[in-house]
């Protein structure tokens, strides 16, 4: 069976041992993302000599990775200080800048750009425990300021969970 050029991801249902899951799992709540997703990065590795293609995939995973280690050891930080306000998103895409800008575009090339920071702004949330503000049943938007060139052009704003 071919698969058309035009689907971009496929799920592979592969049988592991339970030790080896086990590891997988461990390894990928270490490195603090899902296990599928290090799995995928083990392939793209595995594969990256035979096809630049997949040498860039893997690059690309490898920043991802050493990105969400960042923004979850910042939203740690954030959360152990407890004063954050309705723009901490935004705030830490600010941070993201100023110090992991190069994982930060790695991470994003190659069409990633919306979903890795829908996973950023998802990880704030749930880091944070927050709530999404709402008005008239939907999400508050914000613009971050245009005169530090921020790297998204929109935020929801949050607040804390009651």
């Amino acid at each position: 069976m071919q698969l058309s050029d035009s689907i971009k991801y496929r799920t592979l249902p592969v049988p592991l041992e339970l030790q080896v899951y086990r590891e997988l799992e461990n390894e990928a709540k270490n490195k603090q993302i899902a296990a599928p997703q290090l799995a995928s990065t083990i392939v793209l590795e595995y594969l990256a000599d035979k096809n630049d293609v997949f040498r860039k995939q893997a690059e690309q995973q490898r920043a991802e990775i050493r990105l969400m280690g960042a923004v979850n050891a910042i939203i740690t930080a954030i959360a152990n200080e407890d004063r954050w306000d309705e723009h901490v998103t935004a705030q830490i895409f600010d941070r993201i800048k100023a110090e992991h800008l190069s994982d930060y575009h790695d991470a994003i090339q190659a069409g990633n750009k919306a979903r890795v920071n829908r996973q950023i702004g998802s990880a704030v949330k749930d880091g944070l425990n927050a709530t999404v503000v709402t008005k008239n049943g939907k999400r508050v938007h914000k613009r971050p300021s245009i005169k530090n060139l921020p790297l998204i052009q929109s935020y929801t704003l949050l607040t804390r969970s009651k």
